[in-house]
């Protein structure tokens, strides 16, 4: 197309860019060039496990932050034609995970000799259980930018 611009992201919807051939074709061509693919992958996992009779798990109070940027600067001018260049593709993935878990052993059956302790034990005063699994009072937070700028240009 001369004299203007059309877009070429060869059949991927998440591509784009310009070509421009500046209204003829009377020098080089700018061909697969500035093509820009950046990708940040992020996580956070906080996990407390208890397994044993009488006790908790706890993954309380935890702070958790992803910040990510990608930044791309393309700037591509030439004479004569610029075809399938400055394409940006961009991907930011995060994630954060808080768990607790608490599996104590099942309780021992009377057949032995002494009294049956129970996997989970009572406080004497309150009366409530003394094992749990609790992932309280956690911070999760994620921020992402990604910012592209894209100059394409043929004289």
């Amino acid at each position: 197309m001369y004299g203007g611009q059309s877009n070429n992201n060869g059949g991927q919807p998440w591509l784009t860019g310009n070509d421009n051939n500046g209204g003829g074709n009377n020098g080089g061509s700018i061909k697969d060039s500035g093509n820009v693919l950046q990708s940040i992958d992020q996580s956070n996992t906080n996990t407390a496990t208890n397994t044993g009779a009488g006790g908790s798990a706890n993954a309380n109070n935890n702070d958790q932050s992803n910040t990510a940027t990608n930044t791309a600067d393309v700037d591509i001018h030439g004479s004569g034609s610029v075809d399938k260049s400055g394409n940006v593709a961009q991907l930011i993935t995060q994630s954060n995970t808080n768990s607790a878990t608490n599996n104590p052993p099942p309780p021992p059956t009377s057949g032995g000799s002494g009294p049956v302790i129970p996997a989970c034990l009572t406080d004497p005063v309150t009366h409530l259980p003394l094992c749990g699994a609790n992932a309280n009072g956690n911070t999760q937070t994620n921020s992402a930018d990604n910012n592209v700028d894209v100059s394409i240009g043929s004289h």
